[in-house]
């Protein structure tokens, strides 16, 4: 029996509940043991309940090393064998408290800045590590700042596609104001200076003098949502965007779409993506390595060359006129998500760099790129800043 702490901490978001609640929710229980706990007591209703709940592990004055003596007694407490770590910051904690204790770190952002790359460095020394890369596009940052490919799995994430199916048959669009006759973009969350919701938000804005029953769905909390929020007040844009916070997720609010925007100016999350995909949800995105991974241009999804904010917009709001190849793109990019972000395989994959951790076998024995075994050919990367090609399949393992 393995015994897992699963550990929160304030990059928590919608991908870190869905992605760890697959693992506690259906890791063979004969095999695996897993807990949930959160480094500071309001990310606590974010986190997915292990089978004793959501324990908290206080960090106090939002200091590292004042958390490690509340995470050495939980450690030794519970016998944990491995601390699976959703953030950049959990890890640390972990180091401070046992230096020993085996880590797993799952890491959906490609963007990682030197502070973080340190740290992941830090939490690597001497232990048995790994980093789970849910795309190549992580894999590759987390190299450019030293932490070695053996120690970087790249493991696609699950979609469950029941909750899809569930999401479908509630009234989501009601919940929200929506007319059946809207059409409904949505932006990936959470809302982030660098991550497109600024530009879909000018999208819809543009694209509603044309087609006034346009609506926006911004997902999640925080600042840059807020500040989206605020502009559309102030331009007389209200009827415009919908943001109904927290609840309902992400994964509930794509089912209820028509378009999903993702014009990240650089390298951004893709789980967004992966989730319009799995829900026939047709995808515009910026052409940037992290979205040119999953979407080809007319392949499975439009790509268009990132550019100015407004320019950017305007460019965007075209390619909404374009809905019979949407249509069609959109069931091609569906079969592709079944194929590619399997429940069962994120699960056994998960279940095996467990195994190798503990055990001391080599972190990737076992575990292959989930895109790379369905589509062997290999493709020329994307040149930076470049309007993707035509790619036969997401790049896979090296």
């Amino acid at each position: 029996m393995i015994r897992i702490l699963h550990l929160f901490d304030a990059e928590i978001t919608w991908e870190q509940r869905v992605q760890a609640g697959l693992l506690i929710e259906r890791l063979p229980a004969d095999r695996f043991a897993c807990r949930a706990a959160v480094l500071e007591a309001r990310h606590r209703r974010l986190a997915p309940p292990g089978p004793n709940g959501v324990d908290v592990l206080p960090r106090r004055l939002a200091a590292q090393f004042l958390s490690a003596p509340a995470v050495r007694s939980y450690l030794h407490r519970h016998q944990i064998d491995l601390v699976h770590a959703w953030g950049a910051d959990a890890p640390l904690a972990v180091v401070l408290a046992c230096p020993q204790t085996p880590i797993v770190v799952a890491r959906f952002d490609p963007y990682i800045s030197l502070r973080q790359g340190h740290r992941l460095r830090a939490a690597m020394q001497e232990r048995r590590f790994a980093i789970a890369c849910p795309a190549q596009t992580v894999r590759r940052r987390l190299m450019e700042q030293g932490l070695p490919e053996d120690v970087c799995p790249v493991i696609r994430p699950g979609i469950d596609l029941g909750a899809i199916n569930a999401a479908r048959r509630q009234d989501v669009r009601g919940g929200l104001d929506l007319s059946p006759d809207d059409r409904v973009l949505i932006a990936p969350e959470p809302a982030t200076p660098r991550g497109g919701q600024f530009v879909a938000c000018w999208t819809a804005a543009v694209r509603s003098f044309v087609e006034p029953q346009i609506r926006l769905i911004l997902p999640g909390t925080g600042r840059e949502r807020d500040r989206i929020a605020r502009l559309t007040r102030q331009l007389g844009l209200t009827r415009l965007l919908r943001c109904p916070g927290e609840s309902p997720g992400f994964e509930t609010l794509v089912a209820a779409a028509d378009v999903l925007l993702c014009p990240p100016s650089g390298d951004a999350s893709s789980s967004a993506i992966a989730w319009a995909m799995a829900a026939g949800v047709p995808v515009i995105a910026t052409a940037v390595y992290s979205t040119a991974e999953l979407i080809a241009n007319r392949q499975n999804g439009l790509l268009v060359k990132p550019d100015a904010a407004k320019r950017l917009a305007v460019k965007l709001a075209a390619l909404l006129e374009q809905e019979e190849t949407l249509a069609r793109l959109r069931e091609v990019a569906r079969g592709q998500a079944y194929q590619v972000f399997s429940v069962r395989r994120y699960v056994a994959q998960h279940a095996r760099l467990y195994d190798n951790i503990t055990s001391g076998r080599p972190v990737g024995d076992g575990i292959s790129d989930a895109a790379y075994d369905t589509h062997p050919a290999d493709p020329v990367p994307l040149p930076p800043n470049k309007t993707a090609t035509v790619r036969e399949r997401p790049p896979g393992n090296s």
